[in-house]
């Protein structure tokens, strides 16, 4: 009798901590944790702070709305910012112009920071770019005309989903 309670013990705790397996999925657009019901066979994935089917989790592409390039008052220059959202990450592009404008300050190691806002103009996020690391975009002469860098971050759909606008501050 001592030897089936025995058993019965150590089986049944080992039986019911089995139902859940957690699974980590990488590629190339970043980690998932899954986890799998062994009894019914479902999937949910960890999205958001929250478990969800697999067929709830958003995977499509978000554009920021279009906006006009904003004046950086005192220097002459302009920047338009354009972002997606895309599996967890934000795509985004930064653009300065006109390079006559900005040389200058590319040489001397300037900063322009783009502050993702929500629609109290609460800090959401911050993009960094420094000027010496944006690429010159040349004119058919090859001239140059602006300054732009293209870039990636993770952010979750929550807070691109709260971001309304943006602006900018530089330091140069």
């Amino acid at each position: 009798m001592k030897k089936r309670l025995l058993l019965v013990l150590l089986v049944v705790p080992l039986l019911s901590g089995c139902r859940y397996e957690l699974v980590t999925g990488l590629s190339e657009d970043g980690g998932r944790v899954y986890r799998l019901d062994r009894f019914t066979g479902t999937l949910t994935v960890v999205d958001d702070g929250a478990l969800k089917t697999v067929s709830d989790v958003e995977s499509d592409a978000s554009d920021l709305p279009s906006s006009e390039a904003r004046t950086l008052a005192g220097t002459g220059a302009k920047i338009k910012f354009d972002g997606k959202w895309r599996n967890g990450k934000l795509f985004y592009r930064v653009n300065l112009s006109p390079y006559s404008k900005l040389k200058s300050a590319r040489d001397s190691n300037g900063t322009v920071w783009v502050d993702l806002l929500d629609s109290d103009d609460y800090v959401v996020d911050t993009i960094n770019v420094s000027l010496s690391g944006m690429t010159q975009v040349v004119d058919a002469k090859g001239q140059p005309q602006a300054l732009e860098f293209v870039g990636r971050k993770q952010m979750s759909r929550s807070d691109f989903n709260a971001m309304s606008s943006w602006g900018p501050r530089w330091a140069f």
